[in-house]
């Protein structure tokens, strides 16, 4: 995955020593195209293939190639999902479950990190639970495998712990 444009040289030789008669290529199955030396620039982001061959003055054609790349350009994004009972004035009444997602187009991510409240940035591996009272404050922001790295964003929510009551009973059977 490339994070800018991309330049691409075709060179063909023959192992027989004749000419090359011509180069032809496409890109993502489009129409054939001779190559004429001139270096072929891709610059938007998306996913490619581009086939390529080569036939010497004595009409023997090679087979087919192909390269894939991506170029990556855009910067990822990340969703913050608070999971939990909404109570009156957008308090939540119970624990809060927060989820992230992060989203990259054509690389995915490489990492996603946060931090609760000013505490120290974490890697992001699983959803995670705010138990206690107050107003909180969720930074985060992803990392793409092409390395770009999204601005910090902020979620803010407020708890009030003991709004929900919680019970738990057992009894003993038989003795």
């Amino acid at each position: 995955v490339y994070k800018r444009q991309v330049s691409i040289h075709l060179y063909a030789t023959d192992p027989d020593g004749d000419a090359i008669a011509y180069t032809r290529y496409r890109i993502n199955g489009g129409e054939w195209q001779n190559y004429t030396g001139t270096v072929i620039q891709i610059a938007t982001e998306g996913h490619y293939t581009i086939e390529y061959y080569s036939a010497d003055v004595s009409g023997m054609v090679e087979d087919v190639k192909s390269r894939s790349f991506g170029i990556a350009s855009s910067t990822p994004s990340t969703q913050c999902i608070l999971d939990g009972e909404l109570g009156e004035n957008g308090w939540y009444t119970s624990n809060v479950r927060v989820i992230l997602v992060g989203t990259a187009y054509i690389c995915g991510i490489q990492y996603t990190r946060y931090r609760l409240d000013g505490g120290g940035w974490q890697i992001y591996r699983w959803p995670f639970v705010v138990t206690d009272e107050g107003t909180h404050t969720i930074e985060y922001y992803s990392v793409s495998n092409s390395g770009i790295i999204e601005s910090p964003s902020s979620t803010t929510f407020c708890a009030r712990a003991g709004s929900t009551t919680w019970r738990s009973s057992w009894r003993r059977r038989g003795t």
